[in-house]
Parts: structure tokens; C-alpha cells; sequence
């Protein structure tokens, strides 16, 4: 960066004064800059920031130019394809923007100042060409931005998002991405143009500015006249319903009345004890005649709103579904008044809920504690019955307003009269009138809304009516208030036990009944109003961590509340403590439950299903035999949870996320509708009172604005329990970045040729390590041409729930590395002439399978496993039936047209030995006796392993907002694909995806690292998908592998065997890091971080790897990690590791 240029960015910035804190770290293209507020006044400065509070890494300067074009609109697609990464608080750069976004003009230009010299050296966004008669610049070539940088308009003043009917154009000015009607063809040739660009297009006369949002269009402080048309079209909508209300009622009455009247005197006496029946029940039968009427008028107006909206402009559309939505939602607030019970339980939980239009939000939210009172008169009445008639002469009832009203009760203020005359200023909670009768009637009814809900939104609900069955439940516990007070006094003291900042009021015990119930009293304001009076965004954080602390340590304590809608959750605004009332429904846990969450929080960061299912049966959830046919229920609710418990984030992004997950939802087909069914078990049975507490909490939060990783603060109460208890109390998890480092880290070197290396090697691992990008690791570098040992280190811990110290005697699961060996057994068999590569292994319709194809990944066999779509897991971990079904299985392209990653080759070496008059075994163990490697295909036995195995496993991950937006794209793309492959035209590539995808589709799990830590997958043989050595014998093995085979032969397998043609497809995420590998026979052609030389070697999914690095003193090394995201790690020792080879020229291949 140009310094003189930074310097005048600075004085731009001077000029601007900032209220907020900001700490900011940038790196573009891998160059590190920071800006942080200093005086009130922003500054950027080159280097490392101290402590950064946000962290954004982009990969070059288009993309930063693309997210300023864009803004948070054109982040989701950066995040997605890996150009733009995020990490940290990311609701300061909202602020940032909002403070800003005045400004935006002047700061503009002194950015593009800043970058220019850059972006036209590296052809960046906007390129000069000449006219033709040779005149100074004057035209204008636009790069435009690619389809998927933009979900939404990227019009501020408009924003709707991209539909099939609703489609993208790109503006020929600046290049972003508009709707028809914010970038419609104007001028003579028409063109498509922004408004922007086209006020500005006969002005232009250099490039112009970098591509800004639109100004958003001023909204006036005073609308009267549009607010009084809108409350006069609500009133007038309801008023009719109200006519049609009484119409049909009425014409019930007499419809029956004249079937009594037309009936005879017998058949009307066969009819009187129904029609007595009917009179004692009547309340119930109105009641439920009452929820009848509201579910068919919601019906009817969504569906007039759906005939009015399909043949209208989008912006029309738009109004329509407005008013819609605002008639429907005041209908839908009078009617849950007047029924009350229940009813208000279920609003006031939906009040929250980002996936409802505002007007809903608006509407519902005043039942949190503003429900009709019932009289004073009634609630002396009751305090009589329960007090006794002298309760006058202990309790003076304040006869102001209530402090508020909701489902069950209401709260007086009181004054409290002890034996010897003291006062005591408190509240008193009193049971409204008939609730228990009206609550039983609810339940039933309910049921019937909720049918009527999946019949509207099929793509989201297929049975909502369990769902609100398994809500009535808890709320029945609510009735006793007795139940209520033992449950908030014990909550009371285990709070103050564990020093946590949080209120819970006292219970005055001597005025307590059924329907009664008397407290201290809590001066506050409800959190969500707290975000707005006043108070910044550090001391909303301040309140929302407490929140979700105090969740995190109920859950996995002896006591949990299951109902934190913002009515039971205030806030002490002079001093920002919390204070949490209703312990109406809680949960008492025992220690078998505790654990049990800790486990299901820990599986959904994990993403391990097995760990998943052994905390749900805990609780008494059933699945079928893990060991069985393939079942997407436990990978799709762990998802599920992921997405309830996504980080925090501001409204608006949070109702985006249903907007998104509703198109994809509404795509599916076939078998892919199991995603459907399986997600709604999250929130059914024994999981309910968990998913309910944790997305209102989401919810909370994103009324707050305030970003924070939610799952990881829950897995922060419950991991450390997980380790204290299987004996592990000495090990430090410390959170880091939405993981966990744990510590000590237990670094160890053994001896070294090269001491200096070793020393700096071991001090990156540590640094990794601390960074969190490691949990256990060996290192083993060797001199391929003496076989010295320069390097054998070793650090961190096996596993998560076994965090024991790895050493360089551990023993690790090398994953599909192994492949690499397993071709080298083949093609030993090459160089003994026993084995041709031309030799057919299978002689398909489309073409011969060949030893080469088989070893090169071009044998067109894409699926991640053989077999058909009930096949088990027990038949997946035996080798000899999956040769069975690789034999069976047609190749999906003609061998030899594509190079792509396939996850089952391995069992192509097994055939390939057959063919030699040999077995695999014997094969592999020739091979590494010859090449003095010490290689297992099998699990050695823990007798035989003293130093113990470091098992894979996955990342502990918080879901964020770039792993969301990931996940989200590749759940698209695999509807998206099978979709396509399904279809009657469908290319026979599309038909080939379409198969990968669903030989993926409910084994995900299958592919998880942490699947092989299990018992029968440990013991089986799984041919190029497992192996167990130290990294010192995986380094040992490679040498002696390229000493072993001729310099004929090892020319031939370091050669790529890339076909011209044939782009590889996307693959799920546990295998996309192959997506792009180019492989020789068995050998990986491994790209270096400086780019500018090539390995030969092969990776694992999770980032282990083994390589021959050229250079002047060529290297082998040797790199295993147990942890999934590896990749980070490897490429900083492979960069260190460059270095020292001196690594300049292409990888030498004799």
C-alpha cells in the first residue's frame, strides 16, 4: 500500500467522529492492516492489531472491492466461496457501517485511492481500454459481478430477494446486480443502468467511483396519511370479518333451530340428551368453534392475498402481502385475547420467532405481559379463598395497575406485614380466573391450528401438531404455584452459590398456595426493551452473556428453565444486572441428564452423530441401529440444532436465514423429504424443552443486536464437566475463536540431526497449538537421501473426551493417505511383472476399467460408496462385500474422461491383487517389509500401542456465519443436483452427480472422521480409507517406497494423468478438499504454499499429509493431526518446511 495514499485515508478519517470502540484487523491478499478508534477518531495503520475485536481476511483486492459494491448482501456469497473469511464480534461492523454511512461519498474515494495502484496492476475491478481513433481514455469495460455475490437486490431502497419469477440483471455502469425495476433498459440504444449510474452516465468522464449502495430513500418521521389509510383498510378487513362473524352465527342458530323445529316429537327426544350435552358444554364447544373461525379466516386471507398477488407488479405484490399480514396479525392479537389460556402461551413464544413478518412481531409481542387484567374485586376473591378471609390484615394489594398480565397470572404490587409489624415491599402473583378449565380445552384445539399451519407451509412443517401437544404439556406444570416456589427458591440459592450475576427474587413462603404466590420485588425493563433505552452496544453484549451464562450453567446444573420469553426476563437498567422470573416450567435434572446435554451440545460442535445419539437415548429418544441401514434423522437434527443455535445476529440477517432455508426446503423431492421429517424431531418428545429454551434465546438475542457464538457459550458449562468427569479434571479447556485449546500442550522433540530445525518446528506447533489450530499433532521430517531424522515431534492430546498427551510413540489413523500405499503394493506388483497397468479390473458398458484408471481416480466411479441406498454400515466396513458391489457397479462416466476424488478406489487394490493370484494383506505387508516401513492396515492391539491411539476427530465448531453460509450453499447445491440428475432430460454427467450426491445422502456420518473411533469400523479392514502408523513410519514408508520402486515406474506414477476435459463437481464438505487434487498413480501432486514447485505425496480430509518436498536438500515429511481442520496447520509447516529444503524447481521425478 501506497503510505502517502494511507496517509491521506487518515485525514479523511480525522474529520469523522466515531462514538463507538472499534478494533478491526484486515488482511488483504495475506497483507495485514488494522483500524481502531483513537480520540473518537478512526485510523488505519499497517501490521498486526493488538487484541483485535473482529478479524476479515479477503483474498484480494476485487474482493474487497466486491463487498464494498455489495455490502452484507454480497458477503454471503464471498463467505460462501471462500474469498471473504470472518471472525470475532461481527455486530461492530454493522455499527461501523451505520456510523459511517453518512460519510459514505468522501470515504469512497479516498479507499479507491488508496487501492487503485493495486487494482489496475492486478487487473482489478474497473480497466481503461481506448477508443478507437486513438483518443485519451474515455470508455469504460465493467467486470461484472458473478451471479452468486448477490441473494438480494443490491438496491438499499429495495432489497427484495431473487426468485425464479424475480430474476437478476446486471447494471452496465457499475456492475452490480439489480431486480428489473431498480436497473430497468433506459437511454437510446437501451442498456440496462442503475439509478445511479444513470444520473450520472453524461457526467462520467474517468473511471468512475468505486460502485456504492444507493442512498436509502429518507423516510419521513411523520406518515399520518399513509398510517391512517393502513389502520383504516385494518379496521375496515376486520370489521368485515367481524360482520361475517355474527352472519354465521346466526345462521347457525337457525339453521338448527329449524332442524329441532322440523323434526318429530320422537326424533326430538332422541336428540335432547346430545342437545343437553351440548348446554353443559358449551363453553368448551365455543371455544373450540372460536379457534374453528380463526384458522378459517387466516386461510382466507392468505389465500385471496395468493390469487391478488399472481398476476401483479412485485412492488404491488408486496403491499398486498403487507396488509395481509397486518390484518391477519391484529385478527390474530384480539382472538388469543379473548380465548387467553394456552393461547398466549403459544404468541407469546412466537412473538420472537425472526422466521414471522414484523406485523406479527408487533402484534404478539404485547402479550408478554400486557394480557387483559381480571378485576381487583376477582383477585380479593381469590386471595380470600386461598388466604382465608384475614388476609387483609397481612397483605395491603396496591390498587394501581397491575405490573403485568400474562397467560396464567397477573402481579399486584403489595406490602407484606411480618408478625411484628415490618413491612416488606414485594408483589403478589394471583392466578387468573378458570385458567385450568380453559388450558385443557386449548390443548385439543391447538392441534387443530397446528394441522391447519402444516397445510399452508407443507415445506416446513409435516406435523406441527405434535409439536404444540408436547408446549401444552409443559405449560400444565404451570398451574401449582406451590411447585413454582420450591423450584425459584432452589434455582435462588444455586445462582448464589456459583457467584453468578444474576437475579432471581426471593419467595416470601408464608404467602404461598396453589394460585398464590408472593416475592421480592425487581425494579427493571424487559430485555428487549433495554436495547432500546439508551444503552450501548457493550453493555447489551454484557447483559445477553449473562443471559446465555446463566442458561448454560441451569442446563447443565441441577434446575432448568424452559421459558425465557422476554416477559420473564428483566433488566435493572442503572446497573445492568439480570433478573429472570416464571419458574413455573422448569426441569429438575439429574446428573444422567446433565451429561446427556453436555453430549448433544458438544455432538452438534462436532458434528458426531454417535455422540449425539448416546445423549438422546439418555433422555429416552429411540433411533434405529446406528450399525444399519443408512437413517438421516441424527445428522439432520444435529443440523438442525446448529441452526437454532447459529450465533447471534441482528434481526433482519436472522429472518433472511428462514428466508433462505424456506426456498431450499420448499426443492425438495423424493427421498430428500427425510431432511424434512427428521429435522422436526429436534422439536419433538424428550428434546422439546431444549429446542424451545434454546431458540427463544437465539431469538432474544437477535432482538438485541448483538452478535455472540451461543452454542460455544453452552459448551463451555458442559465440556469442562464431560472432562472432570471420565477423570480428565486436570486438563484446561480454554475457548478460543469458537473452540477450545486445551492445555498444557505436552510439546515434545526427540533426537535430531538438525537441531535448529527441530527447535523451529516445534515452536510453530506450539504457536498453532495455542491458536487453537491444532489439537494433537507428530512431525516427523526426514533426509530423503541419508534417511537422517532432522525432526520427530510431537503435542497436544488424543482426542476431546481423551485428552491423554500424544507423544511420538502415539499411534495415528492416517485416513486415505493410506491410498497412497496401497498403490504403491500395486504397483510393486508392476515392477515384479506380475501386474500390467493396461490389465482391465472391470470391463463395464462404457468402457474398460483399468489398473491405471483405478490407481489415477479417473475410473468414472464417483460414488462415495458402492452399493445401493439400504446398504448398512456393518456391510460398508466389510471390505470383501463392498468389492462384491464395486464389481456389481457400473462406472456413471466412460473411464478415463474425468479425474475426480473417489472415496472407495482403494478397494480397486484389492481387485488389482486378485489379478496378481495374491491378497491384499499379504501384498501390503511385502511392501512395507521391503520398504522398511511400519504401516498397519489394522488396528494394532492397545498391548501392542502402549503410547495409545490419537483418534480423528472433528472440529469443535460454533456455527457462524460463514460456516452457515457454507453449510447453506452446499445443502442448495445437493438439492439443486439431485434434482437435476432426477429429471427426464438430464445429462448423463447430471446423472452422475446426482448418484455421488445420494450415495452421500444419510451417511454423512459415515464419512465423519469420528465414525472410525468405534469398535467395528476399528477392527475391519477399510482399504484406503484407514491406516495406523507414527508419523516417523509414514515418513520411513514413502522414502522407502521411492528407493523400492524402479525410476521407470516412479516417473510414471509422479506423472499427472489429468484429462483435458472434464471439470470435477462439487463434493460434500468432508471431501471437497480433493475437489480440485491432481493425482498421478497413487500419488498426489500437492501444489506448495509458495506455488512455485510441486510434492509428491498424498493428503487426508483432515489435513495430515505426506510428501517428498524438492529443493536442494530434498526432504520427506511426515504430518498427522487428529483434528479435521487441519489444512491451516499444514500449510505453515509445509511453508516452513519449503524453506528449508530450498525448494525452487519442479519436484524431480527419478
Amino acid at each position: 500500500m501506497d503510505a502517502t495514499k494511507l496517509e491521506k485515508l487518515n485525514e479523511t478519517l480525522a474529520a469523522l467522529p466515531v462514538r463507538g470502540d472499534y478494533n478491526l484487523q484486515v488482511f488483504l491478499a495475506d497483507e495485514p492492516a488494522y483500524l481502531k478508534t483513537h480520540q473518537q477518531r478512526l485510523r488505519v495503520a499497517l501490521g498486526q492489531a493488538p487484541s483485535p475485536r473482529t478479524t476479515l481476511r479477503l483474498d484480494s483486492a476485487e474482493t474487497a472491492q466486491r463487498l464494498m459494491a455489495g455490502g452484507k448482501r454480497a458477503a454471503i456469497g464471498l463467505l460462501a466461496q471462500g474469498k471473504l473469511r470472518l471472525e470475532g464480534d461481527l455486530g461492530q461492523l454493522e455499527e461501523l457501517r451505520q456510523e459511517l454511512a453518512p460519510h459514505g461519498p468522501s470515504l469512497e474515494q479516498a479507499a479507491e485511492a488508496l487501492m487503485s495502484s493495486d487494482t489496475a496492476a492486478k487487473g482489478g475491478l474497473w480497466t481503461r481500454i481506448p477508443e478507437a481513433d486513438g483518443a485519451f481514455w474515455s470508455g469504460l469495460r465493467v467486470r461484472w459481478l458473478p451471479n452468486e455475490a448477490a441473494d438480494c437486490c443490491m438496491s438499499e431502497s429495495c432489497g427484495r430477494a431473487f426468485t425464479l419469477l424475480r430474476r437478476r440483471h446486471h447494471c452496465r455502469g457499475c456492475g452490480r446486480i439489480f431486480c428489473d425495476a431498480c436497473a430497468p433498459p433506459r437511454g437510446s440504444p437501451p442498456e440496462r443502468r442503475c439509478g445511479r449510474c444513470w444520473s450520472a452516465r453524461r457526467g462520467v468522464s474517468g473511471p468512475p467511483a468505486a460502485p456504492m449502495p444507493e442512498p436509502e430513500a429518507p423516510i419521513a418521521k411523520s406518515q399520518s396519511t399513509t398510517e391512517l389509510l393502513v389502520e383504516f383498510h385494518v379496521e375496515d378487513a376486520l370489521n368485515g370479518v367481524r360482520f361475517w362473524r355474527r352472519g354465521v352465527f346466526g345462521l347457525s342458530l337457525a339453521a338448527t333451530a329449524y332442524l329441532v323445529a322440523a323434526l318429530r316429537s320422537q326424533e326430538r327426544l332422541l336428540l335432547s340428551p346430545f342437545l343437553l350435552l351440548a348446554f353443559f358444554l358449551r363453553r368448551w364447544l365455543l371455544r373450540y368453534a372460536e379457534v374453528g373461525w380463526m384458522c378459517l379466516v387466516i386461510l382466507c386471507k392468505v389465500l385471496s392475498a395468493r390469487m391478488r398477488c399472481s398476476q401483479r407488479p412485485a412492488l404491488a405484490a408486496e403491499a398486498i402481502w403487507a396488509l395481509c399480514h397486518k390484518v391477519n396479525a391484529r385478527f390474530l392479537f384480539d382472538t388469543v385475547v379473548s380465548l387467553g389460556g394456552f393461547w398466549v402461551k403459544l404468541a407469546q413464544t412466537a412473538s420472537v420467532m425472526s422466521a414471522l413478518p414484523d406485523a406479527y412481531v408487533e402484534e404478539l409481542s404485547k402479550l408478554q405481559d400486557a394480557m387483559p387484567a381480571d378485576s381487583l374485586e376477582d383477585v380479593e376473591a381469590l386471595l380470600s379463598q386461598e388466604l382465608g378471609p384475614k388476609w387483609r390484615e397481612r397483605i395491603r394489594l396496591d390498587t394501581g395497575p397491575v405490573l403485568g398480565s400474562a397467560t396464567i397470572a397477573q402481579v399486584h404490587r403489595a406490602t407484606f406485614l411480618g408478625p411484628e409489624g415490618q413491612e416488606l415491599p414485594g408483589v403478589i402473583k394471583v392466578q387468573h380466573r378458570g385458567v385450568e378449565e380453559k388450558l385443557l380445552v386449548d390443548i385439543s384445539a391447538s392441534v387443530m391450528m397446528g394441522r391447519v399451519l402444516t397445510w399452508l407451509i407443507p415445506h416446513l412443517f409435516s406435523d406441527l401438531s405434535s409439536t404444540i401437544q408436547d408446549t401444552a404439556e409443559m405449560s400444565k406444570a404451570e398451574l401449582d404455584f406451590r411447585v413454582e416456589a420450591k423450584s425459584q427458591t432452589l434455582a435462588r440459592e444455586k445462582i448464589l452459590d456459583a457467584g453468578l450475576d444474576v437475579l432471581v427474587p426471593k419467595v416470601i413462603e408464608e404467602f404461598v398456595t396453589k394460585r398464590v404466590l408472593a416475592m421480592d420485588f425487581v425494579k427493571g425493563v424487559k430485555i428487549t426493551e433495554y436495547a432500546g433505552a439508551g444503552v450501548s452496544k457493550q453493555q447489551r453484549t454484557e447483559v445477553l452473556a449473562k443471559l446465555i451464562n446463566f442458561y448454560g450453567f441451569t442446563l447443565h446444573g441441577p434446575i432448568f428453565n424452559c421459558d425465557p420469553h422476554p416477559g420473564n426476563l428483566l433488566v435493572e437498567k442503572e446497573t445492568g444486572r439480570l433478573c429472570v422470573l416464571d419458574w413455573g416450567q422448569v426441569r429438575q435434572l439429574a446428573q444422567p441428564e446433565r451429561f446427556a446435554y453436555a453430549k448433544i451440545f458438544m455432538a452438534s460442535m462436532t458434528e458426531d452423530v454417535h455422540l449425539f445419539v448416546e445423549g438422546c437415548k439418555t433422555l429416552g429418544f429411540e433411533f434405529q441401529d446406528m450399525d444399519g441401514k443408512p437413517d438421516p434423522t441424527p445428522i439432520v437434527m444435529i443440523n438442525a440444532l446448529r441452526f437454532l443455535l447459529r450465533d447471534s445476529r441482528p434481526i433482519a440477517q436472522s429472518r433472511a436465514d428462514f428466508v433462505q432455508l424456506e426456498q431450499v426446503f420448499g426443492k425438495l423431492d423424493g427421498e430428500t423429504k427425510a431432511i424434512q421429517t427428521g429435522g422436526e424431531q429436534i422439536v419433538k418428545g424428550p428434546l422439546m424443552p431444549l429446542t424451545k429454551t434454546v431458540s427463544l434465546l437465539f431469538e432474544v438475542s437477535s432482538r438485541l443486536d448483538v452478535s455472540l457464538p451461543l452454542m460455544h457459550m453452552f459448551v463451555c458449562h458442559g465440556y469442562p464437566m464431560l472432562l472432570k468427569e471420565m477423570g480428565h479434571g486436570s486438563v484446561q479447556a480454554r475457548p478460543s475463536q469458537g473452540s477450545f485449546v486445551l492445555e498444557p500442550s505436552h510439546a515434545a522433540g526427540g533426537a535430531s540431526a538438525a537441531p535448529r530445525l527441530a527447535a523451529e518446528l516445534l515452536q510453530l506447533l506450539e504457536e498453532l497449538h495455542a491458536r487453537g489450530r491444532i489439537l494433537g499433532a507428530q512431525l516427523c521430517v526426514l533426509d530423503l537421501e541419508t534417511g537422517d531424522t532432522l525432526a520427530d515431534l510431537a503435542l497436544g492430546h488424543c482426542s476431546w473426551l481423551r485428552p491423554v498427551p500424544v507423544t511420538s510413540k502415539t499411534i495415528f489413523n492416517i485416513l486415505e493417505i493410506s491410498k497412497m500405499f496401497l498403490a504403491f503394493s500395486v504397483l510393486r506388483l508392476v515392477d515384479q511383472k506380475r501386474l500390467q497397468l493396461s490389465t482391465a479390473l472391470q470391463d463395464s458398458a462404457l468402457g474398460k476399467v483399468t489398473v491405471e484408471q483405478a490407481l489415477s481416480h479417473t475410473s468414472g466411479h464417483l460414488k462415495c460408496a458402492p452399493g445401493s441406498s439400504d446398504l448398512a454400515f456393518r456391510d460398508f466396513c466389510d471390505a470383501a462385500r463392498m468389492g462384491e458391489e464395486l464389481r456389481k457397479e457400473e462406472p456413471l462416466l466412460k473411464p478415463g474422461l474425468r479425474q475426480q476424488y473417489h472415496h472407495a478406489c482403494g478397494l480397486w487394490s484389492s481387485e488389482a491383487c486378485k489379478k496378481a493370484r495374491t491378497e491384499l494383506e499379504p501384498c501390503w505387508s511385502s511392501f512395507m517389509e521391503e520398504a522398511g516401513g511400519s504401516v498397519h492396515l489394522r488396528a494394532p492391539s492397545p498391548a501392542s500401542a502402549p503410547a495409545g491411539f490419537a483418534e480423528p476427530v472433528p472440529q469443535m465448531r460454533s456455527p457462524s456465519l460463514e460456516d452457515l453460509s457454507k453449510r447453506m450453499v452446499e445443502f442448495e447445491h445437493f438439492v439443486d443436483a439431485t434434482n437435476r440428475g432426477r429429471a427426464k432430460t438430464a445429462s448423463q454427467a447430471e446423472k452422475a452427480e446426482n448418484a455421488m450426491w445420494m450415495s452421500f445422502f444419510g451417511r454423512e456420518h459415515w464419512f465423519n472422521p469420528a465414525a472410525l473411533n468405534r469398535e467395528l469400523p476399528r477392527s475391519s479392514l477399510l482399504p484406503g480409507l484407514q491406516a495406523f502408523a507414527t508419523a516417523k513410519d509414514t515418513a520411513q514408508a514413502l522414502r522407502g517406497a521411492k528407493r523400492l520402486l524402479s525410476p521407470t515406474l516412479w516417473r510414471e506414477a509422479s506423472r499427472s494423468r489429468r484429462p483435458n476435459a472434464g471439470e470435477a463437481t462439487r463434493m460434500p464438505h468432508h471431501l471437497e478438499c480433493f475437489r480440485e487434487a491432481e493425482w498421478g498413480l497413487g500419488l498426489q501432486l500437492l501444489t506448495l504454499p509458495d506455488g512455485t514447485a510441486r510434492a509428491l505425496g498424498h493428503c487426508a480430509s483432515n489435513g495430515s499429509v505426506v510428501a517428498v518436498l524438492p529443493g536442494a536438500r530434498p526432504l520427506v515429511a511426515a504430518f498427522l493431526v487428529n483434528r479435521s481442520d487441519g489444512f491451516d496447520a499444514q500449510k505453515e509447516v509445509l511453508a516452513a518446511l519449503v524453506r528449508h529444503a530450498g525448494a525452487t524447481e519442479p519436484a524431480a521425478s527419478g
